[in-house]
């Protein structure tokens, strides 16, 4: 399910509208109003996504009689098209070809990294039994659609990862110098944790273990052996985060979460190499092997 469709029928009433909340912006949908101003009988209706908060108001009188569907898409039905033109859009574009353009900005190359700012549902794959995300390029909307058309516009290349948000405890060298440091994780698939046995630590591990990549932290980058410097465009903080349960065991069994997202890893090429013989040039931007640099690579300013 991708969203909702809701008819409101030409039933009289006051109040009951319908508060739409995303992100920081909200929408109101007074259908008592609506219907009001129409000279004849007519149906109301709002459509919205599925990850969008929906309040219906307080009834104050009459009744609110109304019919809502679920919307779903299947494989075969969903063919996503080039976003809209926006203001975004040009402004984003104008905006990524200057840093490409600029000799300044990752001179030896990197990786932009973007979280989605939407929810999208991801099915069970009935093999591995993972929920793979093979079907998000489909089923983009709004500013991800846009991001992900600009870049393809650029020529650059784009790989859709999930990021989990977890701590590993470091040696920093000295006499008791262990300590947390929080980490995200990049996979290919969702994980679903719930009958996973984790410590704190374990979760990193097992994560690490199912072919996870570590997203360098910027202060302690030279204790991990491995992993991928990311220079976050729209953090995972900022992005449309949902939590992953698992069960954590120290001195007693409790249960615990991580926020995960949906990302977009952007490689962007050297300057004096991949950027300078793309010039004047247009790629496809489809996704590919996700060759981005790991380890201390990729990290310059």
């Amino acid at each position: 399910m991708f969203g909702s469709l809701v008819i409101v029928y030409p039933v009289s009433h006051t109040g009951g509208a319908l508060v739409l909340r995303h992100g920081d912006s909200e929408w109101t949908f007074n259908s008592a109003e609506v219907l009001a101003t129409q000279q004849e009988s007519t149906l109301a209706y709002v459509a919205f996504f599925g990850d969008v908060e929906h309040e219906v108001q307080e009834v104050t009188s009459g009744y609110r009689v109304t019919v809502t569907y679920n919307l779903y898409s299947t494989r075969a039905s969903v063919s996503r098209g080039p976003a809209r033109s926006s203001t975004f859009a040009q402004e984003l574009t104008t905006t990524m070809q200057k840093l490409l353009d600029d000799p300044t900005f990752l001179p030896k190359g990197g990786t932009l990294g973007f979280c989605l700012a939407h929810q999208y549902a991801v099915e069970r794959e009935r093999v591995t039994g993972r929920q793979e995300i093979y079907d998000v390029p489909l089923l983009l909307k709004g500013s991800d659609a846009t991001v992900i058309d600009v870049c393809r516009a650029l020529g650059l290349r784009v790989i859709y990862r999930v990021v989990v948000e977890t701590t590993v405890e470091i040696d920093l060298g000295g006499r008791e110098s262990w300590t947390d440091v929080d980490v995200h994780v990049l996979l290919d698939w969702i994980p679903d944790l719930s009958d996973e046995f984790a410590l704190e630590d374990g979760l990193y591990q097992y994560l690490i273990g199912e072919g996870g990549r570590a997203v360098l932290p910027a202060q302690y980058a030279e204790h991990f052996k491995s992993g991928i410097n990311i220079k976050w465009v729209v953090p995972p903080e900022q992005g449309a985060r949902f939590k992953t349960n698992y069960a954590a065991y120290g001195n007693e069994p409790t249960s615990d979460f991580k926020y995960t997202n949906l990302c977009v890893l952007v490689p962007i090429g050297s300057f004096e190499g991949e950027r300078r013989k793309a010039k004047g040039t247009s790629g496809s931007g489809e996704e590919e092997e996700d060759d981005t640099n790991e380890g201390g690579e990729g990290s310059d300013d």
